[in-house]
């Protein structure tokens, strides 16, 4: 179904330029027009216009309301051919199932043909989740299959909507002919006619003496036609005349009708004598149809919607992801954790058994993506909000259960929005190597490798960051060295490479840290395994090439133990510490003053008897209340 006054306006353009093309034809005709009213996606409007054959999306109209403090979802309008009883049965079963979470009621308010379905949701629910849902899930949104298929000359035919319109022009002009022909036809019939009546009054008595001589009605018409030169038919209508048509008053009349038939007779043949006579009349049948049927669009026409994404059914929102040694993963709301004071004995973070213990725990969206990089030097993909959301006390889900990860662990988990710039890696014999982000956009099941590692299992990654060029890096060791070259320095390689030396070690040394430096005037958090750390400004450490030994980054001893990890920080960051047994505190940068290189640093967080600190990580900012050191 299209709007009768949109094509009648679309007719009169091609009428008047022939040669309108597809897209100047669409600004007039926008599209279907259907009767539920809903909306189209327009995308593959002019395929559907240009080849006779395309699909697109409908859309109900949706709209939010407000009632006693909780926000309702009212539907008024459904897609064409879409029956509203089986949809409100679809979004039932949805809240049945607990697909639909935030409802807490469904009604159907329609009445007097105007359809009113309300979906009340529960206090503080976010309606546009809701809404994305009910169009991936139920008939709320549907495809419309359309062929545009019409008899032309009784031979069915796929046209595109131009050919269509002409193709109806030629129509029109060939019934217009026939129309005006027939009526010239017969107006020239009758004035053949209404002239021989004249005739017959102007001589009325030689008509009537010759009437009166002839024996039979036969031989009055032949007498007629060979006295007078009139037709045969012509003499059949004097015989027929009546009395009362041979009064003045009549002979008025018809030579009023003999004056009309002559004007309409050159006023029919002006018009099959000129194709713009015949266009022109077109066009104003087409006025009048419009004037008596045209009413407004039902339809809106909007130009594009990306298809919904899982993502687009779950909420945007900051989540802190631990990963455990044990391969462990699970996902928690940001405010989870109560920031504390240096020093407090933090909250349990997880409830883990004795052997394992957490060791990477990241902040980020959920509506990012997880790369997920192994020991073994191989990436995985995994969308954040595919992460089971796990309260505290839970120990997460085994991640080989999310991911096809044989023989490996993961070792490292960075957030990504968009695939740029590059990554750049550090593997714990102090090998570096950069390369595109790009070639990794697209996620495959099985993993890719993107690191050639020995073979003899010597050397596994330690540390996978996004960087862009020109950055400056930082690798830092487990006995307190630390070395700063550019990035630059490292070309960026393919998947199958090995990489370069970054940083010389001596004994057992390795590499537990990389830092991409964006701010020079930050600093360094280093962490020990004893709780131990110290906050130390980038500028402190000279910049090198790559490949040499570095410069002290913390003074290491039996009291503050290895150094474990890094991160770059500014004065209004917060960070997370966890231990291997899954105590975790949070606490904010300026709680820890700036030291020299040479320095052990300061107790971040007090230890029980036996346990260690395993990983920090940086937080996002938000607004939450300092609250008092735990007891």
């Amino acid at each position: 179904p299209h709007n009768l006054t949109e094509v009648c306006d679309g007719i009169i353009a091609t009428i008047n330029k022939p040669k309108i093309n597809i897209d100047e034809l669409m600004e007039i005709i926008k599209g279907p027009d259907l009767p539920t009213g809903g909306q189209i996606i327009g995308e593959n409007l002019k395929e559907l216009y240009t080849t006779g054959r395309a699909g697109f999306i409908m859309r109900g109209k949706v709209k939010t309301e407000e009632r006693n403090g909780k926000e309702l979802i009212v539907i008024t309008e459904i897609p064409y051919q879409v029956n509203k009883s089986t949809l409100v049965m679809q979004i039932a079963d949805l809240v049945r199932n607990k697909k639909l979470t935030e409802v807490s009621d469904l009604r159907d308010e329609s009445s007097k043909g105007k359809v009113r379905i309300v979906i009340e949701l529960k206090k503080g629910a976010n309606s546009q989740f809701t809404i994305n849902r009910l169009f991936k899930s139920t008939r709320l949104q549907s495809r419309f299959d359309a062929v545009l298929v019409a008899l032309e000359d009784g031979v069915p035919k796929t046209f595109g909507l131009k050919q269509m319109i002409e193709s109806y022009i030629t129509f029109r002009r060939k019934i217009i002919r026939k129309r005006t022909g027939f009526d010239l036809n017969k107006a020239e019939n009758r004035l053949h006619i209404v002239e021989g009546l004249l005739l017959a009054q102007k001589d009325i008595d030689k008509i009537i003496e010759t009437i009166k001589k002839s024996k039979t009605t036969a031989d009055a018409k032949e007498n007629l036609i060979k006295k007078f030169k009139l037709s045969e038919k012509q003499a059949e209508a004097i015989l027929e005349i009546t009395l009362k048509q041979l009064t003045s008053l009549e002979r008025d009349k018809l030579q009023k009708e003999e004056k009309d038939l002559i004007e309409l007779i050159s006023k029919l043949k002006k018009i099959l004598g000129d194709e713009n006579e015949i266009y022109r009349l077109i066009k104003k049948d087409l006025e009048e149809l419009k004037k008596n049927y045209g009413d407004e669009r039902r339809s809106r026409i909007i130009k594009s919607v990306k298809d919904i994404d899982e993502k687009d059914l779950v909420q945007k929102k900051n989540v802190i992801i631990t990963i455990t040694e044990k391969g462990y993963i699970k996902r928690m709301p940001f405010k989870t954790y109560n920031e504390q004071k240096r020093g407090g004995r933090g909250v349990i973070g997880a409830e883990l058994s004795s052997e394992d213990f957490v060791k990477d725990l990241i902040t980020c969206s959920t509506h990012d993506h997880l790369l997920l990089f192994t020991a073994r030097g191989r990436i995985f993909w995994l969308k954040a909000y595919k992460v089971p959301e796990i309260q505290r006390y839970g120990k997460g889900q085994a991640l080989v259960n999310l991911l096809n990860i044989k023989d490996d662990t993961v070792t490292n988990v960075i957030a990504v929005k968009k695939f740029e710039d590059f990554l750049f890696m550090a593997t714990k014999k102090g090998q570096v190597k950069k390369i595109k982000l790009e070639l990794f956009s697209k996620p495959r099941n099985a993993g890719v490798r993107i690191i050639n590692l020995p073979a003899d299992n010597s050397d596994e990654v330690v540390g996978v960051k996004r960087i862009e060029k020109g950055r400056d890096v930082m690798l830092v060791s487990k006995k307190g060295q630390a070395i700063k070259f550019s990035s630059d320095n490292v070309r960026d390689m393919g998947r199958a490479s090995y990489g370069v030396t970054g940083i010389k070690m001596d004994g057992e040394d390795k590499v537990v840290s990389l830092e991409i430096i964006k701010d020079p005037s930050s600093s360094i958090l280093t962490i020990t395994s004893k709780g131990y750390g110290k906050r130390s400004k980038i500028d402190d450490y000279r910049k090198t090439g790559r490949a040499g030994k570095g410069v002290i980054n913390l003074k290491i001893n039996e009291k503050t133990g290895d150094v474990v990890d890094t991160i770059n920080v500014n004065d209004g960051d917060k960070f997370v510490v966890s231990t291997k047994k899954g105590i975790v505190i949070r606490t904010g940068v300026k709680d820890i003053r700036v030291m020299g290189r040479a320095t052990s640093g300061v107790r971040i967080i007090k230890l029980g008897v036996g346990d260690r600190v395993s990983a920090i990580a940086k937080l996002v900012k938000d607004e939450v209340k300092v609250v008092e050191e735990e007891k």
